[in-house]
């Protein structure tokens, strides 16, 4: 059997999405034993350094496979937008009515271009023999990430034009304005076995406003859930963690980092602890190191911001040192919530806030949101760290109960993708 999971992190710079494909491969290795996993990747090494258990497949190879601008070529630059579009809407078209038609195209436009046909013949040959091919931990339908959504929807698109089933876990959905996005969500995602989603405030109510059938969709929370809740200590820690992510999706500023400081230092100095930095993401755009450490000045000058924390397994660890966190990034806080451990989280842009929004409605208390626009955001922030500080003995098995409940319905998620696969089968 072969499963091909399309992860959210091709580089593994990102260690939230790491941690999801982490779970989502040991899920997939236990609930089908004999199946082989084949995982996208932009970078081999990385990718078998956190999950080595599994068949790295070129991702450029399938984005220069399902590229509109390959197999229209310079067109695209000679068009106005509008045309352009009309120009992919029809090849979608043509690939939907006569796929073997367009796929002969595109082999006789390779001969002329040879560059990369070894990673498009990897990738076409690893779809052909997939007996599954699921989307791992995302939150890529969204319009701020129309490309990569484009790209995703493609991918399991080409799958059930062949025959083969597919299914989403740990998804979250929206916020979706785009039209066109739209359009092709509710066309790709209506042939899913399951969606597995992480969270119910935005993401049931998008789907089902595309018409999306009840019986399709499971929230299960956050894959990544799992891998904290199991790394969980008995001990309450003592340290208070710190995340800030600056990057223009979460709609956060260098001079930001300014007006965070100044209520967590005095909160540290005050109750005399350390604040430590949990950097989760390492790659170009989001440098959280840089951001923490410039967050920590004046409090800690010798620190790395994090950078030292380069697997899932070490950040983790770190996060079970404190007794409560900040969290600007998603994945801190889930990480801290899962081992029973009070966030509260720094929100600005709406995909941001939509995310520790759902986040908040499965943990409950023990999940606080601060927006980082609000004129009063040095006192909300202070007041909010003070109420985690103090509540958190009593948060902590409420938080635990909540993760275990989580990682439950996520392993049931697969299971009944293994079931449905099965009575399909029985069917053909």
């Amino acid at each position: 059997m072969h499963i091909v999971l399309d992860p959210g992190t091709f580089d593994c710079s990102n260690l939230g999405d790491v941690a999801m494909l982490q779970v989502a491969v040991a899920r997939v290795h236990g609930t089908w034993p004999e199946a082989t996993v084949h995982v996208f990747t932009r970078d081999p090494g990385a990718l078998a350094k956190h999950c080595p258990d599994v068949e790295p497949v070129s991702d450029q190879g399938r984005r220069a496979w399902l590229a509109d601008r390959f197999f229209l070529g310079g067109l695209h630059r000679a068009l106005p937008q509008s045309a352009s579009r009309r120009l992919v809407a029809a090849r979608n078209g043509a690939r939907e009515r006569w796929p073997r038609a367009v796929e002969r195209a595109m082999l006789l436009k390779l001969r002329l271009r040879p560059a990369g046909r070894e990673a498009m013949d990897a990738f076409r040959d690893t779809m052909r023999q997939a007996d599954l091919v699921a989307v791992a931990g995302q939150h890529g339908l969204v319009d701020c990430f129309r490309a990569h959504a484009r790209f995703q929807l493609d991918t399991l698109e080409m799958a059930s034009r062949r025959g083969t089933p597919i299914a989403l876990f740990s998804q979250a959905v929206g916020p979706l304005d785009d039209p066109e996005l739209r359009a092709r969500v509710r066309t790709v995602l209506r042939e899913a076995v399951l969606i597995g989603l992480r969270e119910r405030c935005t993401s049931v109510p998008v789907l089902e406003s595309l018409g999306i059938a009840p019986e399709r969709m499971m929230v299960t929370g956050d894959d990544a859930v799992a891998l904290a809740y199991h790394a969980r200590r008995d001990s309450l820690g003592d340290a208070l963690g710190v995340s800030l992510r600056t990057t223009p999706v979460a709609g956060v500023e260098d001079h930001v980092i300014d007006r965070v400081r100044g209520p967590l230092h005095a909160f540290a100095r005050a109750h005399r602890v350390e604040l430590v930095p949990l950097a989760s993401a390492h790659h170009a755009v989001a440098r959280d190191g840089r951001t923490l450490r410039a967050l920590l000045q004046g409090y800690d000058d010798h620190t790395d911001g994090g950078a030292h924390l380069d697997t899932t397994d070490k950040l983790v660890a770190e996060v079970a040192r404190c007794r409560m966190v900040v969290a600007g990034a998603y994945h801190v806080a889930v990480f801290a919530l899962a081992q029973g451990i009070p966030a509260v989280c720094l929100t600005e842009s709406r995909y941001y806030s939509r995310k520790f929004v759902g986040l908040a409605d499965l943990f409950g208390e023990g999940c606080q949101t601060v927006s980082l626009s609000s004129p009063t955001m040095a006192d909300e922030l202070a007041c909010a760290v003070e109420r985690a500080w103090s509540c958190a003995p009593a948060v902590r098995e409420p938080l635990r109960a909540s993760a275990e409940r989580q990682v439950s319905l996520s392993c049931a998620a697969y299971r009944r993708v293994r079931d449905r696969l099965e009575s399909w089968r029985m069917v053909q």
